[in-house]
């Protein structure tokens, strides 16, 4: 007996859909922002769909990544760690088929996978256990039998990625192709989800300017839909996030219109060049750091509070690639990038502070950065702040750097180069008693000026 469930491929899809139709859909299925992609003749469930040539599609999609920590040959570590999933690196995905009905249709094996070898990014498992899409237009071979077949791929709220395929569509195709900027040759092309006839970027600068002119502004942060009075030191954000309608609940999806939203405090607007960002805060994830303990990581490479507080243990200082640290005697180490061989890693690779006999006191695998990274969204928005007490607000600036396009490549060249670089501020308070309080922070830092090197392009607007 035929599955009921299952829709006819005679039936399948609407072809009368415009842009316009799949603009609404998205928006009504709550997208924060779309993509498209045209399929070639090899792309099927069989050889998976090309995405990128790069890991941009892990800042695209949300993720969550499967680990592989093995260590650099020669190194000594504290613990076996067994490889797994060979040399690529798989981003898991919560993926729905998204139907014309605003229906939809769950898919468990969904992934995007990234080939070092190519290198590029491919989509993969993401027919399986579904019974909404006729097999016929993407299992093995489909692609010489339709020439036309168009998949989007939105990404809403909650990290969900929707994808709607669409075949046959001449005229949609024609639509897309005419779109600015639309690239047939790229492996997705961000379609605006246009509201009030304004672009996501043009929706943003719009709210900032609106926020700058209203001068100073008391701390607050938005609580569902309560306006919470905070002086807390995340306040500058928290306040931006308020009056742009942003709830501060602490997930890692865009703030605003698929930007990620980073406000700094500067003493004043002309400063703010000048300023240091952080733009990560990775925990390592081996070493003795990870696999002993941190106690024992500051007792092997931590000093004496130099300001002279009693019975504290501190760990801090700028360390570059390359660079040995004169006070720790550590030496952060990339392992597994040639910066002669600016597009392409080692997935099994790692960025590690190294002592002098080659034991990694703290490391974060590549596959951790990978992972921190892609919370750091495609598109991003640098805001600067003034602050004043008493109480507690700020006056949020005219120049704005809104940022777009980046992966976890250009990372490796910025940590190469020196522009990124860790600043670890780590510390036990009662080192000596059987109870320490420790405190932790990994801070992988840039200045302000240096930011547009983390991304494809960077625009610097008065508001």
């Amino acid at each position: 007996m035929a599955n009921p469930d299952l829709i006819p491929a005679d039936r399948f899809p609407m072809t009368e859909m415009s842009l316009a139709d799949v603009r609404a859909l998205f928006n009504q299925a709550a997208a924060k922002r779309l993509y498209a992609k045209e399929l070639a003749w090899n792309h099927d469930s069989k050889r998976q769909i090309y995405l990128t040539s790069d890991l941009a599609a892990f800042n695209y999609l949300p993720n969550r990544i499967e680990h592989n920590p093995p260590l650099p040959p020669g190194l000594t570590a504290t613990r076996k760690q067994k490889p797994h999933g060979g040399d690529r690196i798989f981003g898991h995905l919560d993926f729905c088929w998204l139907m014309p009905d605003g229906s939809r249709h769950s898919v468990s094996a969904a992934k995007i996978i990234f080939y070092p070898q190519y290198p590029e990014v491919r989509l993969s498992g993401f027919l399986r256990g579904s019974n909404c899409i006729p097999s016929e237009y993407l299992r093995e071979k489909s692609g010489e039998v339709y020439s036309n077949r168009l998949l989007f791929l939105g990404v809403d709220s909650t990290g969900t990625v929707l994808a709607m395929l669409v075949v046959g569509n001449d005229e949609l195709r024609e639509e897309l192709r005419s779109e600015d900027g639309y690239d047939v040759a790229a492996g997705l092309n961000r379609i605006e989800l246009l509201q009030a006839g304004l672009s996501s970027r043009q929706q943003l600068i719009s709210r900032l300017r609106d926020i700058h002119q209203a001068g100073w502004i008391t701390g607050r942060r938005l609580s569902g839909s309560e306006i919470v009075p905070t002086s807390a030191p995340q306040a500058v954000g928290y306040t931006l996030e308020a009056m742009l309608g942003i709830s501060a609940n602490g997930n890692n999806e865009p703030d605003f219109a698929g930007y990620e939203i980073k406000a700094m405090t500067v003493t004043g607007f002309d400063q703010s060049e000048n300023k240091v960002v952080t733009v990560m805060t990775p925990e390592p994830d081996m070493g003795v750091y990870h696999d002993r303990s941190v106690l024992e990581f500051l007792a092997r490479w931590g000093y004496p509070d130099k300001r002279g507080r009693e019975d504290r243990q501190n760990f801090g200082g700028i360390y570059r690639v390359g660079n040995r640290h004169d006070t720790t005697e550590l030496t952060l180490t990339l392992y597994g990038y040639d910066p002669e061989e600016p597009d392409r890693f080692d997935p099994n690779g790692c960025l590690a502070l190294v002592s002098d006999d080659d034991v990694v006191a703290a490391g974060w695998t590549f596959r951790k950065l990978v992972e921190c990274w892609s919370q750091k969204h495609a598109a991003a928005a640098y805001v600067p702040a003034m602050c004043m007490d008493d109480p507690k607000r700020f006056h949020y600036g005219s120049r704005v750097m809104v940022c777009e396009g980046t992966d976890f490549l250009v990372v490796l060249s910025a940590l190469e180069a020196g522009h990124l670089y860790l600043d670890p501020a780590i510390k036990a308070e009662g080192y000596s008693t059987p109870s320490p309080v420790t405190k932790r922070r990994n801070q992988i830092r840039i200045q302000r000026s240096e930011i547009p090197r983390l991304y494809k392009t960077s625009l610097t607007v008065e508001l």
